[in-house]
């Protein structure tokens, strides 16, 4: 028989797994001394369960640069919280068929809209510079890039950069916690061209699916 664990609180939610079985599988969040500490639960019973959360937790720390604590525990390896953007590598990884490996996302993607690369230029201290490269007029690059900009603090909740002036770089981003987060840029990167049509996809796919309590999920 289930039991409800101590797992803190529920902060993002995969409502029907399609790569296994369409269990439902939660996201939650605690916090310790020494910072924010994720973990991946099911409360399925169905057999191989546990391989399941390994496996997302897995594919969270290749594509999100995070820390392993245990098999499905996590953190920020910065030792501060980045929520939306943890939340965004648990759905994605999710997304990975189980028993395949997840690969890194590279910083740099094609932009579908204007056809141009953007690319994402670490400048240390948690600043990244988005350049936009290819067969396109100045002001299809500014604007691209500005979208690109905007998609990043929406999904990763990054912050916008000011020169010694205090004049805001309208190409550049930044973690609050200054340190560099390479691979979670990468990830977000890919999604922040189209953040409307992945918020339709995924409300979309909430609607297929409702949270169970343990007893009723098998």
């Amino acid at each position: 028989m289930n039991r409800l664990l101590d797992l803190g609180r529920r902060v993002e939610l995969q409502s029907m797994d399609s790569h296994f079985h369409d269990i439902t599988i939660g996201l939650y969040r605690q916090q310790d001394d020494e910072g924010p500490l994720y973990t991946v639960h099911s409360y399925a019973e169905v057999p191989g369960t546990g391989d399941r959360m390994g496996a997302i937790a897995g594919s969270m720390q290749i594509l999100g640069g995070l820390t392993t604590v245990t098999a499905v525990c996590l953190r920020p390896a910065c030792g501060q919280d980045h929520p939306l953007a943890i939340e965004r590598v648990f759905l994605e990884s999710c997304k990975i068929p189980h028993n395949q490996t997840a690969t890194a996302a590279a910083l740099s993607v094609t932009d579908r809209k204007s056809g141009l690369t953007i690319q994402a230029h670490g400048l240390g201290d948690g600043q990244y510079r988005i350049e936009a490269t290819g067969d396109a007029e100045d002001e299809t690059r500014q604007r691209r890039v500005g979208v690109i900009v905007n998609g990043l603090r929406k999904l990763g909740e990054m912050q916008s950069v000011a020169d010694a002036d205090g004049q805001i770089l309208e190409d550049c981003v930044s973690f609050g916690c200054g340190h560099d987060h390479d691979a979670l840029v990468a990830l977000l990167l890919q999604r922040a061209p189209n953040v409307r049509a992945l918020v339709r996809e995924e409300q979309a796919a909430a609607a297929r699916g409702v949270l169970a309590a343990p007893s009723a999920q098998s």
